[in-house]
């Protein structure tokens, strides 16, 4: 994929047996398990042969219990004005306050929070782009538990928009500084 600053993949089986997570984007940041996440042989692809890790990729499992991953300091996830993308397929038991997909803040402490992309509970889990200035960019579409849900959050020319499933969900100018501030970014802290 060009221009992928982390292009997280745990689908080889070598990194499933030793539960090693990489970055297969030309950066290949360090990725680092916190807590017990590992990678398991559960994805949103549905083989139509038997089950193979090489074949069919894999994902990260994370407990709800101090599970997450992290990518050290990297100014790669400070955007400024300009047009980034963030994806992920995700799959979650139930219904709660916040999910943290990727998250830029220093510590889990509130207010501290250059910028998180995640799933907030607003009559049901809806996706959400939240900056360290208050602003909340949410979608309307909600996202069900106990099956994978593809979501993306994009900026192109000031435009920002999210789709869930391959529906648009928001469309709205957007030309906000979007910034980690040199942080340690997590990777499903808030699950």
């Amino acid at each position: 994929l060009e221009f992928s600053r982390v292009l997280f993949r745990s689908s080889q089986s070598r990194y499933a047996a030793d539960n090693r997570f990489r970055d297969g984007s030309t950066n290949n940041f360090t990725i680092t398990r916190n807590g017990d996440v590992k990678v398991t042989n559960f994805a949103p692809f549905a083989p139509s042969s038997a089950y193979s890790t090489t074949t069919n990729g894999g994902s990260a499992f994370f407990d709800g219990t101090g599970d997450y991953l992290t990518v050290s300091n990297q100014t790669a996830f400070s955007f400024g004005t300009g047009d980034f993308t963030l994806e992920t397929w995700i799959y979650f038991d139930a219904v709660q306050g916040f999910i943290g997909i990727i998250d830029t803040r220093a510590s889990s402490v509130s207010g501290d929070q250059p910028w998180v992309f995640g799933l907030r509970n607003s009559s049901g889990m809806k996706l959400e782009l939240f900056l360290s200035d208050a602003a909340r960019y949410a979608g309307s579409i909600t996202i069900n538990p106990r099956c994978w849900n593809h979501l993306v959050i994009s900026r192109v020319s000031g435009t920002l928009r999210s789709c869930v499933n391959g529906v648009v969900d928001y469309n709205a100018s957007m030309t906000s500084n979007v910034n980690a501030n040199g942080t340690t970014q997590s990777i499903g802290r808030d699950f």
